[in-house]
This record gives structure tokens, sequence and C-alpha cells, in this order.
């Protein structure tokens, strides 16, 4: 059997985007302390990991995945051994874009390109919020939209839904309308991504209802606060900081996206 070897990333590939992976994470100037360990350096969704089975009313219980995934492998045991499942998928994120993307494009030099691009402009690579799941559901959104086949679409939608529901839902709407625009899509192409993508979403809530149901979780969801606040919330937040509300995803992430954009427009 022929096998088309441009279907698997080179190791160079690999080894750079590891590198690269391993050079964000250890530049994040609070790495050190979130590593520290003192009574009023709570790992919430460590304690919630612990407590996962068990009923609760904290928003955080909405992202299941991470939790559920420490407390089957046992990183759940410690807060040390939870912040070292943390740190393995934040460096994994580039790593795992790099064979996504390769094979997305069928090129190496693209998905060299790509991952350059991936890794200097989104900061959160070297500022994000240890502990959190945003990592793994970074890895897993990244992994939905450089799919074509409908399982994998389907499951990434479904797994990202499962680690933060919230964030999917926007991500996800935004990739549905990329898709609709997309001039190189056929119409049945188009439909069979969307339907895939939405029915992995649906599927998540879903089994985040029944979740909830069989546990007791009695939350008040992201959406909630977030509808709840109006545009008041965002208001607030807007006349507190200027900068930080308008470049929250980064000045670089910014300046990029708006030279694509312009590129492809052209």
């Amino acid at each position: 059997m022929h096998i088309n070897e441009n279907r698997w990333p080179n190791l160079s590939l690999l080894l750079f985007s590891l590198l690269l992976g391993l050079y964000l994470f250890f530049h994040n100037p609070s790495l050190s302390a979130a590593f520290e360990s003192s009574d009023s350096n709570i790992e919430w969704y460590a304690v919630f990991s612990k407590n996962i089975f068990h009923p609760t009313t904290s928003y955080i219980a909405e992202s299941i995945l991470l939790p559920f995934f420490a407390k089957l492998i046992g990183a759940s045991a410690s807060t040390a051994s939870y912040r070292v499942l943390c740190a393995l998928i934040t460096i994994s994120i580039l790593p795992l874009l790099a064979a996504a993307s390769h094979r997305f494009f069928n090129s190496t030099s693209k998905a060299f390109i790509f991952v350059v691009l991936f890794g200097v402009s989104f900061t959160y690579l070297a500022n994000y919020r240890f502990g959190f799941p945003d990592p793994l559901t970074i890895a897993l959104l990244c992994f939905t939209a450089l799919q074509r086949r409908p399982l994998a679409l389907f499951l990434g939608a479904l797994l990202a839904g499962l680690s933060h529901f919230s964030m999917s839902l926007i991500s996800l709407s935004a990739l549905s309308l990329l898709v609709i625009t997309l001039p190189t899509l056929t119409k049945d192409t188009k439909l069979k991504t969307l339907k895939a993508v939405w029915l992995g979403l649906l599927v998540s809530r879903l089994l985040l209802a029944l979740w909830f149901y069989l546990f007791e979780y009695k939350l008040t969801s992201r959406v909630d606060v977030v509808l709840d606040g109006g545009l008041t919330l965002f208001i607030n937040h807007h006349k507190q900081s200027l900068s930080a509300f308008w470049l929250t995803p980064g000045l670089i992430f910014l300046l990029s996206y708006f030279l694509k954009l312009f590129f492809f427009i052209s």
C-alpha cells in the first residue's frame, strides 16, 4: 500500500513547534508564582476535579472535561500533579497545531508559516492563566478548525463544548460564518461541515445537562452572567481600561490579523 508521506508531519516541524511551545511556556512571568503552594494560592479547578462527582454551584463546573480527565488519570490527587497536567497540555498546543495544520495544508512549509504566525501573534501562549481549562479548549478548537472530515469535526466540537461550552459556542459560531462565506467550498461541503460542527456542540450541551442533572449541579453559566449583565457589563469593563478592553487579544495578534485580512481581500 502506498502511503502519502505528506500526510505525516516531519520531525523538524514537530521539534520546532515543541521548542517554540516550551519557550513561550517558560516565558510567562507569572509561572513561578503559579506553582507556589500557599493557603492563598488555591487552584480552584484542581479542587473541583477532586469533587467533580459531587453537587456544586460554582460556575467553573460548566467546564468538566479537564477536571474529569484529571480525575480519571489520577492528576487530581494533588495540586502539584494537576498543575503538571495543565503544563503538559499548554506545551502541547503548538505541536498538536503543527500536526493538524500539516495534514490540513498538506505542506510542511505552509505548516511552518502557520505555526510561526500563530505562536508569535497569539499572546495567550506566553501569558496564559495557569490551571484553567483554556489551553485544552484552545487545542480542541484549533483541531476542529483544521478538519475536513465530518466525524473529526463532530468529535472536535463535542469535546470543545465539554471543555468550555461558552467559549466554544462563540468560536464555532465564528467558524460557521467563515465556512458559509468561503467561495472554495461547495454547498454540499458547507452543509456537511455545519451539520457536523453544530451536532457536536448540541450533543456536548445535552451531555452537560445530563451531567448537571445526575450530580445535582446548580450553576449560573458564563452565558447567564453576560445575559444578566447586558451591555452594562461590557461598558463598565470598557471604562475601567480602554487599552485592556480593546487589546485583549494582543496588539501583535490584531496587527497580524488585519494584515492577513488586507492581504486576502486585496
